[in-house]
């Protein structure tokens, strides 16, 4: 397996990478929809208003394709008082994420979302990083209040063509369907979460998943046969979030993998009550002597 760091100096919504699975416990649980109309800054008593008819989901998809554009202005849609970073490799702020997007100038830098869901005031975007050399295959979790980004996560992982299943890391259903179903979808994943691949219990592994399930992990060989022999390597600890909207559900975890700490990001699909593909990207956690700021990842 490939393992490589990016340099964080460069990438804000990027960070560590690595390659492998998933794992864990405790649960903090989000759900809910959320579409905002006016936009209102308020930092160091004075206030910005910008009148905007336009959703969290498309101000968070604003903030990343500044990445590719450099466009600043999609500060207007973070709290310039309140903006807490967990990429380890970034500092906290709108101005260190400022000088990040000035860095990206001239790089080439695509940037192609391919999943979109939200959870409360919670976003949830899956995108395709192309940097020329390399892709990634990044997780981005924004956190809203009053209609400003707050807080952001990511886990990011470099996409490898060694593959241990032939399946693309990205490719894959991306229709948001069966809203109704939100509760019941998290659920299963929470359960699946705790039984199968924090506790180890596998006996019962089938009834989780679908015939058509397809494994996007490179890492993970196909079917339920290559989750359990990946879990020989994979211990996890806890979970921090679990997310979701409708057919897709992503769980945030901390894990040991191959005896290191490392965050990893499961996200499902899932169709009449069975998973029916996983995607993932699991990143080392660096040592906090190498952190830019004091948020820890999750």
């Amino acid at each position: 397996m490939n393992k490589k760091i990016l340099t964080v100096g460069l990438i804000s919504a990027l960070t560590l990478v690595s390659c492998t699975q998933n794992n864990s416990k405790n649960i903090e649980n989000n759900s809910g929809n959320t579409t905002e109309k006016n936009i209102s800054n308020t930092a160091s008593g004075s206030t910005n208003s910008s009148k905007e008819n336009i959703s969290n989901i498309d101000k968070a998809k604003a903030i990343l394709k500044a990445f590719e554009n450099n466009n600043a202005e999609v500060i207007k849609y973070m709290n310039s008082g309140k903006y807490i970073q967990h990429n380890l490799g970034a500092a906290d702020g709108v101005e260190a994420f400022k000088n990040t997007i000035a860095s990206f100038k001239d790089k080439g830098v695509l940037v192609s979302i391919l999943r979109e869901f939200e959870d409360g005031d919670f976003v949830v975007l899956h995108s395709n990083y192309n940097f020329g050399d390399f892709e990634t295959s990044t997780f981005d979790v924004f956190h809203f209040e009053n209609g400003l980004a707050t807080e952001h996560w990511d886990n990011t992982q470099i996409i490898t063509e060694n593959s241990v299943n032939g399946s693309s890391m990205i490719a894959g259903g991306n229709e948001l369907i069966d809203e109704a179903k939100t509760a019941e979808n998290k659920a299963l994943v929470e359960k699946f979460t705790n039984d199968v691949l924090k506790d180890k219990k596998t006996e019962d592994i089938e009834k989780y998943f679908s015939s058509k399930f397809i494994q996007h992990d490179p890492a993970t060989a196909a079917g339920t046969a290559g989750i359990k022999k990946a879990l020989e390597k994979i211990n996890y600890e806890k979970i921090h979030k679990i997310l979701g909207q409708g057919n897709f559900v992503l769980v945030m975890s901390e894990a040991k993998v191959g005896g290191e700490s490392s965050s990893i990001y499961d996200l499902y699909r899932l169709e009449d009550g069975k998973i029916v593909e996983h995607w993932a990207t699991t990143e080392k956690i660096p040592p906090k002597t190498e952190w830019k700021n004091q948020n820890g990842k999750f």
